[in-house]
């Protein structure tokens, strides 16, 4: 039988695998990808007869509001905490917290600044609790089409005492809160706790927590330094700067990391720091890659190889996820969420269709504010002002009296990107010591943290009075020289320094200037391009003293070594012909790229990606690309792998072979040619919690199903099938 790519993948897979039996006999994890997530919740909604706890962000499925208005009305008793600061977004979620609300069900609102996030139920008297990072919305919770237009999500459903106790301990909490939260309605009575008060388990966390090493981000972090192995990182939403630099780090010190992004979120002008943070990483090397297909990375969820963990859960890689906001999060050692989250990972990163290599995208141009260009009568000190958009997160300045101004300062950091929420925040540069009665010319290059950049055009004004008294003098600065990034406190020694001076490094503006005395100024060196400048002093009063060529600016030229990310698709036919997508930074037009040795036909190229057709080639290969001006190189090693077209899958025994019409049995298929992403059925109805553990081995929780003999299905994701297997119902 020929092998495939996914054979050689379970051969590097096969030392990390474990145990996956489930400890309890409710516990499950629900892929959205492929499965209907939100059937066993209508169903434990429907079966339940003691008392449901609801706490979610919003809700806008009709279907699981009138299902709990159904409840609700035969007698059940059933309780709400919300946050209305959610329908703004959400008019159908209005909507229905006015059923709701009209209905009787007692209502509790979140007042406190930070958001209810959590989105749970919890049901008494079946003992058990839903939650995720999945809201109350179908698009959340089941799929469309699979593995073409869906959410990802990982949706939990457990009846694990100690989880299940958790959260009536906490729920209880916040319900007895008045003042994080206030009344809402249908409230007629003391609030009370239903529940006796347990221990948290300790893998939970539930935020905001006033315990340190509760707090979301110190708690992530932690466990990444800890981490030896492997890392594997699928999260939505990414705007805070600290935990990417801890990925970086990681990354940096040789953990191998992958990373799932989300291609919305990226590119949401509501949330420009997501950008921010993905192209930093991108730029260290770490391979992601992004949403190809047509829904969103809603999932928030770390896989730490080394220590069998899984952290997972509401919170997103943000600043309010982290300890502000109302979250509940899962760091898990049980080998059933490893090896699930590690399966789920895996089909998600080898898909051809769903996830797709990520390339960064460019920011828009700079746009003016002032001086108008062609302005005159500008004073010698003039503040450079334009807006660099929400892409926009690092600036060159080019500035000169010719109509093509030289490069006067590059990477600058002026403030935070455009917040579409909050008040607009303009780009500035302050350029001084300027000669009177002269042109100057200046344009902008906006640049992302991917160093893409788009160059504005050549503005103009022109500088009035006349020439600078003398007064002030300058007659020695130390240290005499700094790096062009800026930063260095420097020494002004000279005459005449009044209050008010001004420091110019060329005609780039110093910070932070303090007037020691007439004598001594001390000044924060500008950014600036290398090369040796004048420094002047200028007084309020126009009067000015420069020392000539007084400081040099040093440089050491950035890396020109070319860096790959990742190609996609990783594998493809021994014959060659398949068009792949190679990741990276510093690329040039013209780059050569190998496969296994043998030459790639290049179709396209720039900065940051290059397109390419596969030749011909057998087993694992290294993706070798050249820079044919410098002869510098950079290879991903064993990172694309020729092989035929997957084997159909086959069953040789399905153990156990019989069990309870009730379903809920785990079964274990063995066979050959299981791939990332198989889906397994029983008289026709899909099973759930399937784990592809490896090639030949695949876990499965059986449905429920009438008495008899059924087939076992296995089907991958190419659509081939076998049935080689049967169950028996009883």
């Amino acid at each position: 039988m020929r092998k495939s790519y996914f054979s050689l993948l379970y051969v590097l897979l096969g030392f990390l695998l474990i145990s996956i039996t489930p400890t309890f006999g409710s516990e499950r994890l629900c892929d959205v990808s492929f499965e209907d997530c939100r059937a066993p919740l209508l169903k434990l909604i429907q079966d339940e007869t003691v008392e449901i706890d609801a706490a979610f962000w919003f809700m806008d499925d009709t279907t699981i509001s009138a299902a709990l208005i159904k409840k609700f009305q035969s007698g059940v008793p059933v309780r709400i905490l919300m946050d209305p600061r959610a329908e703004e977004g959400h008019p159908t979620n209005t909507q229905i917290l006015t059923q709701l609300a009209s209905a009787g069900f007692p209502m509790r609102n979140r007042t406190a600044e930070g958001i209810l996030h959590w989105k749970m139920m919890l049901f008494s008297g079946q003992r058990t609790v839903e939650f995720s990072g999945a809201n109350f919305t179908a698009s959340e919770m089941r799929t469309y089409t699979p593995y073409v237009n869906y959410t990802d999500e990982a949706i939990y459903y457990t009846d694990d005492p100690s989880v299940v106790n958790s959260f009536r301990t906490k729920f209880d909490d916040w319900w007895t809160d008045t003042t994080s939260y206030q009344d809402y309605a249908n409230i007629h009575a003391p609030l009370q706790r239903h529940y006796p008060t347990y221990p948290i388990n300790p893998e939970l966390d539930f935020l905001p927590s006033s315990a340190p090493n509760m707090d979301y981000g110190i708690r992530t972090m932690a466990a990444m330094a800890a981490e030896k192995v492997k890392l594997d990182i699928d999260m939505f939403r990414i705007t805070n700067a600290q935990i990417a630099d801890a990925t970086i780090k990681a990354f940096n010190r040789g953990i191998p990391i992958r990373m799932i992004v989300d291609s919305s979120e990226y590119r949401n002008p509501a949330r420009a720091w997501d950008s921010y943070n993905v192209d930093r990483m991108f730029m260290a090397g770490v391979p992601l890659k992004i949403t190809a297909h047509l829904g969103q990375n809603h999932e928030k969820a770390l896989i730490l190889y080394g220590q069998g963990m899984s952290i997972w859960g509401s919170s997103n890689w943000t600043w309010p996820s982290f300890n502000y906001q109302q979250e509940h999060n899962y760091f898990t050692k049980k080998p059933l969420f490893f090896q699930w989250f590690r399966n789920q990972f895996e089909r998600r990163w080898n898909s051809d269709t769903e996830y797709k290599a990520f390339v960064p995208i460019g920011p828009g141009g700079p746009k003016l504010k002032s001086p108008v260009s062609g302005a005159t009568g500008q004073p010698k000190s003039v503040t450079l002002t334009w807006e660099g958009g929400p892409w926009g997160q690092q600036y060159d300045v080019y500035f000169g009296t010719t109509p093509t101004p030289p490069l006067l300062a590059q990477n600058v950091v002026t403030g935070a990107p455009e917040d579409p929420d909050g008040p607009l925040t303009y780009e500035t540069y302050k350029v001084s010591g300027l000669a009177p009665a002269k042109q100057y010319y200046w344009k902008i290059g906006t640049k992302t943290m991917a160093n893409l950049t788009v160059v504005g055009p050549v503005w103009t004004f022109t500088t009035g009075g006349t020439a600078t008294k003398q007064g002030a003098t300058v007659t020695a600065i130390s240290p005499m020289s700094g790096p062009s990034s800026g930063g260095t406190l420097v020494t002004i020694t000279g005459t005449n320094f009044m209050s008010g001076a001004i420091v110019s490094f060329g005609q780039s503006t110093a910070s932070s200037i303090k007037i020691i005395n007439g004598t001594t100024i001390t000044a924060v060196a500008p950014r600036h391009v290398a090369g040796t400048v004048d420094i002047t002093v200028t007084n309020k009063a126009g009067d000015a003293g420069a020392l000539p060529a007084a400081y040099a600016y040093t440089s050491t030229n950035p890396s020109t070594v070319p860096k790959l990310n990742v190609i996609h698709p990783n594998h493809g036919s021994p014959r060659g012909g398949d068009a792949v997508i190679i990741s990276g930074s510093n690329l040039v037009n013209g780059m050569m790229v190998t496969i296994g040795g043998a030459p790639a036909t290049v179709t396209s190229s720039n900065t940051v990606s290059i397109r390419a057709t596969t030749p011909s080639g057998d087993g694992l290969a290294d993706v070798v690309v050249t820079n044919p001006k410098t002869g510098q190189t950079a290879t991903l090693r064993s990172a694309f792998t020729f092989a035929d077209d997957p084997e159909p899958p086959s069953v040789s025994s399905v153990t156990p072979n019989s069990g309870s019409i009730n379903g809920g049995t785990t079964i274990t298929i063995k066979g050959e040619d299981f791939y990332p992403g198989a889906v397994v059925s029983v008289g026709g109805m899909l099973c759930h919690t399937i784990i592809v553990v490896d090639s030949n081995t695949i876990s499965a929780v059986i449905p429920a199903h009438a008495r008899g003999a059924t087939d076992v299905v296995v089907q991958n994701m190419d659509g081939q099938t076998t049935s080689g297997g049967t169950y028996t119902y009883y």
